[in-house]
């Protein structure tokens, strides 16, 4: 049927039931929830990107063995460090807070993934830039991620107590 506008108007179908409509808006939360944020996803992919120029500016010989274990160290933690920032999602905050429990994937293991395969990025692109004696950078970040992961046990612990505790005794760090 067309309108005096022009336009089809849409034929008007009794209202859904209440409780479909709660169904529909819930799912479409969930996946609001699922979709991460511009800032999460900077986050993750800026790293990667100089990461990669870097690698790419300085991948010529000679090919020393400091430099192949440094690739070869650099390579899974940089995989295995985008998988725990993904697995994050929105729950990634520059300030310890307590949004969500993450337990899943990498997480199941390893509470701080993201510092962990960090500290294993820098040391392998540390010894693939034949620079070694920057690896004494890592003396503070080390200091620094340890009182964060800290902060963090305390928040999460404040927030989710028992749940928290019990996932904490079932992993590492």
């Amino acid at each position: 049927m067309l309108s005096p506008e022009g336009f089809t108007r849409r034929r008007t179908l009794p209202a859904d039931p209440p409780e479909h409509r709660m169904r529909y808006y819930r799912a479409r939360l969930q996946l609001r929830n699922k979709e991460m944020k511009r800032s999460a996803l900077m986050v993750t992919i800026i790293p990667l990107l100089a990461i990669a120029y870097l690698v790419y500016e300085f991948a010529h010989p000679p090919w020393t063995a400091m430099r192949l274990a440094g690739l070869l160290l650099m390579t899974p933690a940089l995989i295995l460090l985008t998988v725990s920032r993904i697995q994050l999602g929105n729950s990634f905050s520059v300030r310890p807070q307590a949004t969500q429990l993450v337990v899943r994937g990498i997480y199941s293991r390893i509470r701080n993934p993201i510092y962990v395969f960090g500290t294993l990025v820098f040391t392998g692109l540390f010894l693939f830039l034949e620079r070694p004696f920057l690896l004494l950078l890592l003396v503070p970040v080390l200091i620094l991620q340890i009182s964060r992961a800290r902060a963090e046990a305390r928040v999460l612990e404040a927030h989710f107590g028992d749940e928290y505790r019990q996932y904490k005794a079932h992993t590492w760090f």
